[in-house]
């Protein structure tokens, strides 16, 4: 192991895999606090998924390189069949972990009563980026973690942790993921399958510096939901993810897709018979969005204060709008062939 130390609390050894595509300062970000760790027994590897410029790393961490780009899933894998630890946590490049990240994890882990079960964490409600697209997704993304039940299928890789064995008898993550997606979704909807859970531990919180302009924020959104639905299609619906905890899509998100759908019907009503009856339809299709979405809005509207409400309470109409027509090309993407 990178850091040996003693450890008279028998706490399990962990590897920490970060999968590396270009990265750029933040990558040193992200490794500082692993850097200053107090953890009895843990690695670090960064696994370099193709860089055009091959990752180098010095002790207490190591590389492992991919010489092709195989996407992060594949990446993760890689990383697992290299690492040495009990349990592998899971991070991005451009996340800073807590100082007593480890050490939760150790806990969790340490009487192996949790040797069955996924462990993930939450985003904090700071970041580095303070455009309204990247607080948004920010919030968006703790809230439905921070909402969604304690015990689920829910296993978001920007921090969370499995013991190694478990990782390899369910087979990994799924390389046909190239991109980043569903792959953590997908295996933790297979521990839950194989008689385990997921654990979000709120007190596991981490800073997820990720960018977001406007239209990023929409496309994000957009690939996501025709992933969703793309996934969902190619398990023939068998599996009900998105009424079961196994999402981090929001109940109320999804309610509200349908409302988005009401709206269209009302602006494709008004413009065909011009009736004041459509402009009703399109009233209770807002109200109906806003309304099923109230405790998110609140939450935000706690944390940002109302300038920050307005904005969210105007996007969140579009929002629906695009993530509902992801939904549609991934049926279109799922029919002509497409099953990732």
């Amino acid at each position: 192991m990178a850091a040996e130390a003693k450890n008279p609390a028998g706490l399990p050894s962990i590897s920490v895999i970060i999968p590396a595509l270009n990265p750029g300062p933040e990558l040193a970000e992200c490794l500082e606090p692993l850097r200053r760790s107090s953890y009895p027994r843990f690695e670090v590897l960064v696994v370099d998924d193709g860089s055009a410029v091959p990752v180098e790393m010095s002790d207490p961490f190591r590389a492992v390189r991919l010489e092709e780009n195989s996407g992060p899933a594949a990446a993760r894998n890689a990383g697992v069949k290299a690492a040495e630890g009990e349990i592998v946590l899971f991070i991005d490049t451009d996340v800073v972990i807590g100082e007593d990240c480890l050490q939760i994890v150790g806990e969790f882990y340490r009487d192996g009563t949790n040797r069955d079960r996924g462990l993930t964490g939450v985003q904090s409600e700071g970041m580095k980026y303070s455009n309204f697209a990247s607080v948004y997704k920010n919030l968006w993304l703790r809230y439905s973690f921070l909402w969604a039940p304690r015990e689920s299928g829910l296993f978001y890789t920007s921090v969370a942790a499995v013991p190694r064995e478990l990782f390899l008898r369910l087979g990994g993550f799924d390389g046909g993921y190239r991109t980043p997606s569903l792959e953590d979704t997908d295996l933790g909807n297979r521990i839950l399958k194989a008689g385990g859970k997921v654990v979000i531990e709120g007190q596991l919180e981490v800073r997820h510096h990720k960018y977001y302009s406007l239209r990023g924020l929409l496309k994000n959104d957009f690939l996501r939901s025709a992933d969703e639905t793309r996934t969902w299609l190619r398990n023939r619906g068998g599996d009900p993810a998105l009424f079961a905890g196994k999402t981090s899509v929001p109940l109320g998100f999804i309610a509200g897709l349908g409302f988005a759908a009401l709206g269209v019907l009302g602006v494709l009503g008004g413009l065909i018979f011009c009736s004041a009856f459509w402009l009703w339809m399109i009233a209770a299709a807002l109200a109906g969005i806003w309304i099923s979405n109230l405790v998110m809005i609140h939450y935000m509207d706690k944390v940002r204060g109302s300038g920050f409400l307005l904005r969210v309470l105007a996007f969140l109409p579009l929002d629906l709008l695009v993530a509902g027509t992801g939904i549609f090309w991934g049926i279109a993407g799922y029919l002509t062939g497409r099953r990732y």
